[in-house]
């Protein structure tokens, strides 16, 4: 169906009652088709808009001596659908946090590469050996890089650019299993060198408390560090946005003391920048490493902080769902990967629950099995 007040503007309704937007126009005696969009991603309006910025485009290309499209179908290349459609209707629509990660991987990773290829130019192979390159030195920034690509891809399907998405079902790397988290001797070492730090300034007892502070809530780093005073109300925090969204953490007392012993210096944040207070504190990835090495845990990362948190947890009999809206997880699946039991834990757990078992079988009253302390405990 061809509109009637723009020439060459139309929609191609197949029988199955799909709806594309075409543009068929004549340029230099060639006829030349382009596929705009699918119905109802695209709307009529934007259609039109896209009708004008083609013609644009192509007559700026024209001017600047430009290659025309060599593709024959009308796609446009990779790098003008990111920057364009894509970037308005998908991008924009990211946290500020998966903003930050995707358009690092869109700018550094994708563009170079695939930048001035036409969306039907890219072909299976080359998206396989360049994530096998790419894999070589960065395994995980590779799988990440790979999931933008196939977003940005299935979003080229559904505007009706490409008929399959090239980049849908390349294996990724395998992902290192999350099994790490602090043991009670770990937790106790631990907070000996925190209580060591703290005396060598005022920034490693800062650094020293949001290490303590991610420990006892089981919040992410970012969460912590970048917390304002106006988020804390009585003994929760409010988190107006995170990674999923608003969520409330409640405080333990010891988690509360620990906020109220920080300095007030008119900073909005609990735990300012040290050069700049009208600025959250970046990072204590530095005073980790110090840390860690000194309690002889050089292997634990600080998110395996939040492990520990979910760990210790489970160990003390909270379910999971329970720790799952502890840690503001959307799914239960993802507080599994974090609710590890070490070896040693399980090993003395099925001792205490076959001691329980033997004596009932023979008609005793079963012994008091003693529970863990809290990590609150072990921190003080």
């Amino acid at each position: 169906m061809w509109d009637a007040g723009l020439p060459g503007f139309g929609v191609r309704v197949q029988p199955s009652g799909r709806r594309t937007f075409v543009l068929q126009t004549r340029i230099d005696g060639k006829e030349r088709k382009a596929t705009l969009g699918r119905f109802p991603a695209m709307k009529v309006k934007e259609a039109r808009a896209a009708v004008s910025d083609r013609f644009e485009t192509t007559e700026e290309e024209d001017a600047h001596g430009d290659a025309p499209d060599k593709s024959g179908s009308g796609a446009p290349r990779f790098d003008a659908f990111v920057k364009g459609v894509w970037w308005e209707q998908k991008f924009t629509r990211y946290k500020p946090s998966g903003q930050r990660g995707t358009g690092s991987y869109v700018k550094s990773r994708l563009l170079p590469v695939f930048g001035k290829l036409y969306l039907d130019e890219i072909e299976r192979a080359f998206i396989v050996r360049w994530f096998e390159t790419y894999s070589k030195t960065y395994p995980g920034g590779a799988n990440r890089a790979l999931e933008v690509l196939m977003s940005i891809l299935e979003f080229a399907v559904l505007c009706g650019h490409i008929d399959v998405n090239p980049a849908k079902g390349i294996k990724k790397n395998p992902k290192k299993t999350l099994n790490r988290f602090l043991s009670v001797e770990e937790i106790r070492r631990l907070s000996r060198v925190l209580a060591q730090a703290e005396k060598e300034g005022p920034f490693q007892k800062q650094s020293a408390d949001i290490v303590r502070l991610l420990l006892l809530t089981g919040c992410r780093h970012r969460e912590i560090t970048h917390l304002r005073w106006d988020m804390i109300q009585g003994d929760t925090i409010k988190f107006p946005d995170t990674k999923t969204g608003p969520r409330e953490v409640h405080l333990t007392s010891k988690a509360r003391n620990l906020i109220k012993a920080q300095p007030r210096t008119g900073s909005p944040w609990v735990f300012p920048s040290k050069r700049n207070p009208n600025r959250p504190r970046n990072t204590v990835h530095e005073f980790w490493v110090d840390i860690r090495k000194r309690a002889d845990i050089e292997d634990v990362r600080v998110h395996d902080l939040r492990h520990t948190f979910a760990s210790h947890a489970v160990i003390k009999g909270v379910s999971v769902p329970m720790v799952s809206k502890l840690l503001g997880h959307r799914k239960t699946a993802m507080t599994l990967r974090y609710t590890h039991v070490a070896d040693k834990d399980a090993e003395a757990a099925a001792e205490r629950i076959g001691a329980t078992l033997n004596a009932l079988l023979k008609g005793k009253a079963p012994g008091k099995v003693e529970g863990c302390k809290m990590i609150s405990d072990r921190l003080h």
